[in-house]
């Protein structure tokens, strides 16, 4: 690599390692997208895409792109799930034991009522949240408790009341940034679902 190359990819990883570390690389990205255009070259072998089409292009079968080593370090002392498993055969034999119960069909007949039941719980809390002193309102905040409680009903057969506390109890409140919040959860549907597997 030349040297102009290896200082420019030092300076860029410093940034985007303060921006992860510091729970607002989502936000840098969106910035950087918002200022460039859809695409954005984040490294000499990596790059940002929120382009619609380009979205569609990556994540379709067979595409030929591969999840990026980000992903191996989501579960570094087990095997992988189906979410960080990289490999595409490997991934397709992981979708297919999950590919019955996670239909459109499975889903809609069998966790539509809790997916609305949550909902109409979330939006009250959006507006009352929208309604304080900041006239704001955390929708991520309110849309990933959704999320947590309708994944944890639909693996666990439990809810976590995420929803009605506001917050989730068991992880620590500094992992509830983005990048933490979905490293857990990864982790807890992983277990999960290798309990059922076996």
């Amino acid at each position: 690599m030349p040297f102009q190359l290896w200082i420019s990819a030092l300076l860029l990883a410093s940034v985007h390692r303060y921006h992860a570390l510091s729970g607002r690389r989502i936000f840098y990205v969106d910035a950087l997208h918002q200022r460039y255009s859809g695409i954005v070259r984040m490294a000499h072998n990596k790059v940002a895409v929120a382009d619609l089409p380009g979205v569609s292009q990556i994540h379709k079968i067979g595409s030929g792109f591969l999840k990026s080593g980000f992903y191996a370090n989501l579960t570094p002392y087990q095997n992988p799930g189906i979410f960080a498993t990289r490999g595409p055969h490997a991934h397709s034999a992981r979708s297919k034991q999950f590919a019955r119960i996670l239909s459109d069909s499975s889903l809609r007949n069998n966790e539509d009522a809790e997916v609305r039941r949550k909902v109409t719980l979330a939006v009250p809390r959006v507006s009352r949240n929208a309604a304080g002193a900041s006239k704001r309102a955390d929708v991520l905040k309110w849309w990933t408790l959704t999320t947590t409680d309708v994944i944890a009903h639909l693996y666990f057969g439990e809810i976590f009341y995420a929803l009605e506390f506001g917050k989730v109890d068991f992880v620590p409140a500094t992992l509830i940034g983005p990048f933490g919040f979905t490293v857990q959860m990864v982790n807890v549907v992983h277990r999960c679902a290798s309990k059922h597997s076996t």
